[in-house]
């Protein structure tokens, strides 16, 4: 059944990180995953599997979250256990608030599609679609995200993006 994703992965990647994102400040959010984030992950990751039988449950092999700055946007790259079915997440990216939207964490998930990897973003009212990927690229992500956030851009742009990425690349947030 590779068109039903895993339980365990779904939840994770569709609702809990959103959720939890979006729910609690952003800022405080961010503070906290910056400095802990692996550990956080897998903590959360554990709790969703908590409510799942034991053969739905998943070990967060590959799980880790990396902190970055991406052309000026506060970010937290989560990379997921690997992706083996339909919607199942590659990559979640976490967007910080800042002066340019509300006050809310921005939630993009890049999932396994049946051609290429898919953007889209979740947020309270459900999800957005932004369109196909031509590459599993973290910083190819980022630069979507970021012409997303900062110009509210749409797919037909998009698509330059995944093929064509600039020389912008992911900075490391300071750890002061």
């Amino acid at each position: 059944m590779l068109y039903q994703p895993r339980e365990h992965h779904y939840l994770f990647a569709h609702q809990a990180v959103p959720w939890l994102a979006q729910t609690a400040s952003g800022r405080q959010f961010f503070a906290l995953w910056e400095r802990e984030g692996t550990e956080r992950a897998i903590s959360l990751w554990e709790k969703v599997g908590m409510g799942l039988s034991p053969e739905e449950r998943l070990e967060p092999i590959g799980l880790g979250v990396t902190a970055f700055n991406y052309d000026g946007i506060p970010m937290l790259g989560v990379t997921m256990p690997k992706a083996e079915r339909m919607t199942e997440a590659h990559f979640i990216l976490l967007a910080r608030p800042t002066r340019l939207w509300p006050m809310r964490t921005r939630v993009f998930v890049l999932e396994r599609s049946f051609d290429a990897p898919f953007l889209c973003e979740w947020d309270r009212q459900g999800r957005v679609n932004y369109g196909a990927a031509a590459t599993l690229d973290m910083n190819c992500m980022a630069e979507a995200v970021a012409e997303i956030v900062r110009l509210r851009r749409w797919p037909g742009l998009l698509l330059r993006l995944w093929t064509q990425p600039s020389s912008t690349r992911i900075v490391p947030l300071s750890s002061s």
